[in-house]
C-alpha cells in the first residue's frame, strides 16, 4: 500500500522545488562572465568592406610624418545609399610600394561620406590620416604607397 501525502503538502513541496530551481538559475545568469570575438552586419546585411587607398597625390610621406589619404569608394551596381563612418588600416592586407612601410591610418575627426545609389564617390581626401612610422625603411619616403583599408558604414 502506497502512502500518499496531503494535498497541501504535495503542492507546497512543489512549489518549494520550483523556487530553489528558479532561484539557481538566476544565480547562475547573475554570476556568469564571458569575452569572446565576433562579427556582425548592419540592419541592412552591410558589412565592414575594403578597399585600397593611397596618400594624396603631390603629399610627400616620411617616417615620422603625416599626410592626406585619398580614396575612392565605389557603390556602383547597388540600389542604397551608402554611408561610410570610419576608415581605418586593414591589417590583413600589406602596403605597397616600399619594402617596410610601418604605416598607420587614423581618420581623426573625419565624418564620413555619403555614397549615392550606384555611383562612386569620386576622389574623398582625408586630411592627416595617414602616418609612417620612424622603423619603416628608407625606400619608403616619397614612394608611391597603395595602402590597404577597412570602410564602415551603413546604407
Amino acid at each position: 500500500m502506497r502512502m500518499q501525502l496531503p494535498r497541501a503538502a504535495a503542492v507546497t513541496t512543489t512549489v518549494a522545488v520550483v523556487a530553489v530551481l528558479a532561484s539557481g538559475v538566476a544565480y547562475a545568469y547573475q554570476r556568469s562572465t564571458g569575452t569572446g570575438t565576433g562579427s556582425a552586419t548592419t540592419a541592412s546585411g552591410l558589412a565592414a568592406f575594403h578597399t585600397t587607398a593611397t596618400v594624396a597625390q603631390g603629399a610627400k610621406l616620411y617616417p615620422g610624418g603625416t599626410a592626406p589619404l585619398t580614396l575612392n569608394i565605389d557603390n556602383t551596381g547597388n540600389s542604397y545609399t551608402l554611408t561610410v563612418t570610419s576608415v581605418a588600416l586593414d591589417s590583413t592586407r600589406s602596403v605597397t610600394g616600399c619594402t617596410a612601410p610601418a604605416i598607420t591610418v587614423s581618420a581623426g575627426t573625419w565624418s564620413g561620406v555619403v555614397v549615392a545609389a550606384n555611383s562612386s564617390s569620386g576622389a574623398i581626401t582625408i586630411p592627416g590620416a595617414v602616418a609612417m612610422g620612424l622603423a619603416a625603411s628608407t625606400d619608403c619616403q616619397g614612394a608611391s604607397l597603395r595602402i590597404p583599408v577597412t570602410l564602415t558604414g551603413h546604407s
